[in-house]
């Protein structure tokens, strides 16, 4: 008998080869075997993504990568948005930020003689009018440094090893109490010698000072000084320039705010606190803005402790009210906070309590701090008040090993897991009151065979996280969980691998970097790409590249085409179009002379249905259907479409208007010039410059049922 059957929606987007003919699971039904530069929408269908324009900025370094984001501090007069580029010019990564007319405004180095080639390892946080920059690798030992754009609109970094107090950012650890070590202070306050409780200067083999501090560090050093029978405390910072094995050479020594004084008299004895990063600690891997304060985990040497500024001010990471109490038999008490005691807006340093070694790989700001590390998630449990070091709690929540790639939105984080090779995602669940996991690249999982993740970026407009693959391709994944979609589809550029993309909330426009080693003109070449929903048909244009020759004329050529290739091209000021073939040097000619064009391919986009079980004898779950003899296409503000069975080739289907302009929505029904009894895939496409949205497919024929 006859059948038709409609497939509503593609909300599951493009499944794994390994689910074809899996009937039995829900999402089969509104899955695909191919979707390609495509969005799928909260509504379940799919509309075509717009192209990418080609930004030629003069940079052709061999890393070129995006930070996520675009930062209000660095406006021009207010209103005005840039973007920022970061670049990798050996020996050193540099900086560039663009105005919203994409010219280039101001550059500067960032990371000095740091070789970082991947994009992945470097994180960038903003706090307030300053981002900060971390390197989370354990092959780098980077001091955080933070830069912004000063009055005069020089870029303006500051880091901790500026010689300088004033940007101490760094907490510290101690009293170092093992071995009843202590320090004296000699040299008219230019040395520190390690000394035991009776005042005696150890060796080198009971120990050494520079196991704790290295040059251009900081040792923060707290004691009882008696001066005509009046003890006071002090709190003092002393500069090292020298290590030797029981000597610390200082070239000054610096009171701390609070302190009785700027010197301390030589043979004063005084605890001592040596910095949590440093030489011979290390360096915080990661950092993340939360509950006012910035935070930062991951040292080489405390792979899995977390620091915490004080809240409201991210420079402050150790505290300065230091208030002494009666000198005990150990020489002194003291206690730290306001008032003799600790306040939950201090600076906190706090372990995570791990069965076994294990590293922070990466920290997401949600209603709560989430820690990744590469053994399990831990959460913050502090709810109704923020996290400090009165009420720290931090619990192991699900066990996956993580990666530093995390991106958050809503009350979500999704990160790289398992090598890069699978993303998972922490989602808060209101019916259990607690975080969930969930392997959202598991019904595309072999995306990722092969291959690993490189960046990620998340569109929260259209609720798209966009993944960057080392092989070069991006997936376009869909996250709606109100409409119960999560879709992935793919993006290819003919000619180009991608290398990055992030998306910028204020232009709502992604930018990428992409890479063409047959180019010799441009390697690396910068690009916008448009993710918005849009019936411009200019917008579906991609590689476009923008010809400003300053003369009226009617030749133009396309470098980066082709012979023969047919071309679309248009002019923004008279609002004309056209198609061209490219001849023998990659000419074409106008019908009428311009100043100025866009030339470009057309952006393809594809759309082919799950197999559907043609020729079967005996009922399924998908009726026992004999063969497919007509498609029916349901579209939104379209003008084509192709259409076909996959094993034969494309059909046309040009849509009538009534002005052949205006995009118009409706079902059009189509018959397969070849039946099949055999396995079937129905594959819907358009390869013009022009909108394309598919809201469902129908398909009828007949079944051996009944």
């Amino acid at each position: 008998m006859k059948f038709t059957t409609t497939q509503t929606s593609v909300k599951s987007g493009r499944l794994s080869r390994k689910l074809d003919g899996r009937i039995d699971i829900k999402e089969y039904p509104h899955g695909c075997r191919v979707l390609q530069n495509a969005v799928v929408m909260p509504q379940g269908g799919a509309r075509k993504v717009q192209g990418i324009n080609l930004i030629n900025d003069g940079a052709n370094d061999p890393l070129q990568f995006m930070i996520d984001g675009s930062y209000n501090h660095f406006h021009k007069v207010e209103g005005d948005v840039y973007r920022i580029s970061v670049h990798y010019a050996a020996p050193n990564m540099v900086v560039r930020l663009y105005d919203d007319t994409e010219t280039l405004q101001l550059t500067g180095t960032i990371l000095v003689g740091v070789a970082v080639t991947d994009p992945k390892l470097v994180e960038f946080t903003q706090f307030n009018e300053r981002v900060y920059v971390t390197i989370n690798s354990p092959n780098f030992d980077f001091i955080p440094i933070y830069y912004y754009k000063d009055p005069a609109g020089t870029l303006t970094s500051n880091g901790i090893a500026d010689g300088t107090v004033k940007y101490l950012q760094t907490p510290y650890l101690g009293p170092n109490s093992d071995y009843n070590k202590r320090l004296k202070i000699s040299g008219s306050g230019t040395q520190l010698e390690l000394v035991d409780s009776a005042g005696t200067t150890l060796s080198a083999a009971v120990d050494s000072i520079a196991n704790y501090v290295g040059v251009g560090e900081y040792i923060h050093v707290v004691g009882i000084v008696d001066v005509a029978g009046n003890k006071f405390i002090h709190s003092n910072y002393f500069r090292v320039s020298s290590v030797t094995a029981t000597t610390a050479v200082c070239v000054s020594q610096f009171a701390q705010a609070g302190g009785a004084t700027a010197y301390v008299p030589d043979g004063t004895y005084g605890e001592w606190y040596y910095p949590a990063w440093g030489i011979n600690q290390g360096w915080p891997k990661t950092a993340v803005a939360f509950d006012g304060r910035l935070i930062y985990a991951g040292t080489r040497k405390k792979p899995c402790t977390v620091f915490g500024s004080a809240v409201g001010d991210p420079l402050l990471m150790s505290n300065k009210r230091l208030i002494t109490s009666e000198p005990s038999n150990e020489g002194f008490t003291y206690t730290v906070g306001q008032d003799g005691g600790i306040i939950n807006t201090d600076p906190f340093v706090f372990t995570l309590a791990t069965k076994r070694d294990t590293e922070i790989r990466f920290m997401q700001a949600t209603r709560n701090l989430i820690i990744g590390t590469d053994e399990r998630i831990y959460i913050n449990r502090n709810e109704g008040g923020i996290i400090g070091p009165q009420n720290i709690s931090v619990v192991p929540n699900v066990t996956v090993s993580s990666n530093n790639l995390a991106i958050t939105y809503d009350n979500n984080v999704v990160f790289a897991a398992d090598g890069y090779t699978k993303l998972v995602e922490i989602s808060y669940s209101d019916d259990n009151g607690s975080f969930v996991k969930k392997d959202i690249s598991l019904l595309s999982d072999d995306l990722y065979e092969g291959t690993e993740i490189r960046q990620l970026s998340f569109d929260e407009n259209n609720g798209l996280l966009v993944v960057t693959m080392e092989n070069g391709l991006v997936h376009l994944v869909s996250l709606s969980r109100a409409s119960d979609v999560l879709a992935y589809s793919t993006a290819t550029i003919a000619g180009f691998e991608f290398k990055s993309v992030v998306y910028n909330p204020f232009t709502r426009i992604c930018f990428a970097s992409l890479y063409n080693a047959a180019l010799t003109f441009q390697v690396n070449q910068q690009a916008y790409w448009d993710l918005s929903e849009s019936v411009d048909p200019r917008d579906f244009i991609t590689q476009t590249i923008s010809w400003d020759k300053g003369f009226a004329s009617d030749y133009w050529t396309y470098d980066i085409g082709a012979v023969g290739d047919v071309v679309y091209w248009y002019d923004e000021n008279s609002d004309a179009s056209g198609v061209a073939r490219l001849g023998d040097f990659k000419e074409f000619t106008t019908p009428t002379t311009y100043t100025h064009l866009h030339i470009g391919y057309a952006q393809e986009m594809e759309v082919c249905l799950m197999p559907i079980e043609a020729g079967m004898q005996f009922g399924t779950a998908q009726m026992a259907i004999k063969r497919v003899d007509q498609i029916g296409v349901r579209v939104y503000n379209s003008l084509s479409f192709r259409f076909k069975e996959l094993n034969s080739g494309y059909e046309e289907q040009v849509i009538t208007t009534q002005d052949g302009v205006t995009p118009v929505s409706g079902q059009f029904v189509r018959t397969l010039s070849a039946s099949s009894d055999r396995e079937q895939i129905i594959c819907v496409s358009n390869d013009r410059a022009e909108p394309f949205t598919l809201v469902s497919i129908s398909m009828r024929g007949v079944s051996n049922d009944g």
